[in-house]
């Protein structure tokens, strides 16, 4: 059993991240099928991590739809792998560090069965070896919506498997289903908050769903009760009042994050832009 302050503290460094600069290289398709399963840790944060394979390597990562880098690595990852860091123009900054260059390199990439070579793969610093202490979990990879986009994508929560390949999923009948837009390589859902409309970011690297604080003039870290309406339905949440100054690029004023999605098998078109909640 863990406090409210600590969660309140941890869900302030989620994975979101606003990235600044040129958009990062995408991977190479992989040249076997899929669909290719993968089995799913959930935290008691809510936080969802897969096993992954770098340069051979295993590591946990985590699945973050909130990060707009296809594959990011920590940076002692790098090091343990010798990895040769080249500068990029990009740099990133997030709710628990300050603007930090990014750096790139390649790898070979496994997931489950998917395997790929010289995979772009990036590094900010040690804001992941942060993260992953604030949040009591290590982990050295990020798999984000830069790798996912490119994937029909199902995380299962009550089944606890990772499912992505290159056709859609069939299920037996969602229970939502809603559209998605793309901003600088972000998920976007426009709903509402307590009858005010607002656009969300759809976070698997969120521990809650959050609010920006001064949009609903709410206290900072405040945690309150909202009716969150998607694709017609209006779900009664708990909700983190927050600063998101940082997501402002993003046009959003809130973030669907685990205490939402966690009821669900997720599944993400990014061909169509929807997202089935089953």
């Amino acid at each position: 059993m863990r406090t409210q302050g600590a969660l309140t503290f941890r869900a302030l460094v989620a994975a979101a991240l606003i990235w600044l600069g040129t958009s990062p290289a995408l991977p190479a398709p992989a040249t076997a099928t899929g669909p290719y399963d993968v089995p799913l840790t959930i935290t008691a944060y809510g936080l969802v991590y897969v096993p992954v394979r770098v340069q051979g390597f295993t590591v946990l990562a985590l699945v973050d739809t909130g990060s707009y880098l296809p594959l990011q690595i920590s940076n002692r990852l790098a090091r343990r792998l010798h990895l040769p860091l080249h500068r990029t123009d990009e740099v990133v900054s997030g709710y628990d560090f300050e603007k930090t260059r990014v750096y790139e390199s390649t790898a070979s990439l496994a997931l489950g069965s998917f395997a790929q070579d010289d995979v772009a793969v990036q590094i900010a610093g040690d804001t992941l070896e942060r993260t992953a202490s604030l949040v009591g979990t290590r982990f050295d990879a990020v798999i984000g919506w830069g790798f996912l986009r490119d994937y029909y994508t199902l995380i299962d929560y009550r089944l606890r498997r990772f499912r992505f390949g290159p056709a859609p999923f069939a299920g037996d009948g969602y229970r939502l289903a809603m559209r998605f837009r793309e901003v600088q390589r972000a998920p976007i859902v426009d709903g509402e908050v307590d009858g005010k409309p607002t656009a969300l970011l759809l976070d698997t690297g969120a521990p809650t769903c959050s609010l920006d604080a001064a949009t609903f003039a709410l206290p900072l870290r405040a945690f309150v009760q909202s009716d969150v309406t998607v694709a017609g339905s209006t779900l009664h949440l708990r909700t983190l009042a927050r600063d998101m100054t940082v997501n402002r690029p993003l046009g959003i004023a809130g973030i669907l994050g685990t205490n939402l999605l966690d009821r669900y098998a997720v599944a993400i078109d990014p061909h169509d832009g929807v997202v089935e909640f089953f």
